[in-house]
């Protein structure tokens, strides 16, 4: 089981945290190991932690889905599941 920092916006850390946002998605950077979620497995643990107030949560990971794009990512899961915030799936894409 491998642990995993996910820093938030502390307004994406509160709907988390609040059960509306449920589901999170990270573009992977292979070239740096702490960003190569494509060592991430069910059952690892991800700590959000909010930038503003250093707030922590920790979270067992239950399903890793992969997209070919983050359009298509956003599509398939849903604003309301992944960015409840945003209006606009250009919104979110930005």
């Amino acid at each position: 089981m491998t642990e995993w920092n996910f820093p938030l916006t502390d307004e994406m850390y509160r709907l988390l945290i609040a059960g509306e946002k449920t589901i999170e998605g990270r573009v992977p950077d292979p070239a740096k190991p702490e960003k190569d979620y494509s060592r991430m497995n069910a059952g690892d643990i991800i700590i959000f932690s909010s930038l503003e107030t250093k707030e922590t949560a920790k979270v067992r990971v239950s399903d890793i889905r992969h997209y070919p794009s983050i359009e298509n990512y956003l599509t398939m899961e849903g604003l309301r599941r992944t960015l409840p915030n945003v209006k606009t799936l250009e919104e979110g894409v930005k």
